[in-house]
């Protein structure tokens, strides 16, 4: 499993301040704090791509005006039907790109646009492209691993250094996911466990 320097990773984005010009004093970068609100997520809540999608059934009831006016009172839910026809098409269609599970991350960020991480254990993560090579099994316990939380790059603007004057984003990332044990193994003699983390960078 790839090892991560942080200061290093932090680095790429943009050079780290001076500490007094002494580099021993690398390692005491600290973030500012931040209040970080926990809800339960919204899985109704109107998107970029609802609008898009109300935005097309106008659209298609001004270019069938007539058929529509053929729906009579009586029959109330044909207007409704057409509608989830319209919306079921549009669902179903493949984004421009040809990139579902981008385009399924993205949809799902803009539904709770304030989200910054997500914590759903022993569930499938939001992914920004598959998976490969990784690490199924605990490295202390040997059982399974499995995903616990993952940490989204809208945290990214609230990331900034103590003491920075720049007050710059200094992180690029479009993921981070974090894996844990199953049987979230222990022992009296552990002071801390290292759980395996994958970060996916941007999709450019």
């Amino acid at each position: 499993m790839p090892q991560q320097d942080i200061v290093a990773l932090l680095q790429e984005a943009t050079p780290l301040p001076q500490l007094h010009g002494d580099p021993r004093k690398s390692s005491l970068f600290q973030f500012i704090s931040s209040f970080m609100g926990v809800w339960e997520e919204t899985a109704g809540a109107s998107t970029i791509s609802d609008r898009h999608v109300k935005e097309l059934l106008q659209e298609y009831q001004q270019k069938n005006e007539d058929d529509m006016n053929l729906v009579s009172p009586d029959t109330g839910g044909a207007s409704a039907q057409i509608a989830d026809n319209v919306y079921e098409k549009y669902e179903k269609s493949n984004p421009a790109h040809g990139d579902k599970m981008f385009h399924h991350f993205l949809s799902k960020i803009q539904m709770n646009p304030s989200q910054i991480l997500r914590y759903n254990r022993d569930s499938a993560p939001l992914l920004l492209y598959p998976l490969q090579g990784l690490q199924t099994t605990c490295n202390y316990c040997k059982g399974d691993l499995v995903f616990e939380f993952q940490v989204l790059p809208t945290i990214i603007p609230k990331l900034k250094l103590v003491g920075d004057a720049k007050h710059c984003s200094r992180l690029e990332f479009g993921t981070v996911l974090v894996f844990t044990c199953r049987k979230s193994c222990w022992s009296t003699d552990t002071n801390t466990r290292h759980e395996t983390v994958i970060v996916q960078s941007e999709v450019y």
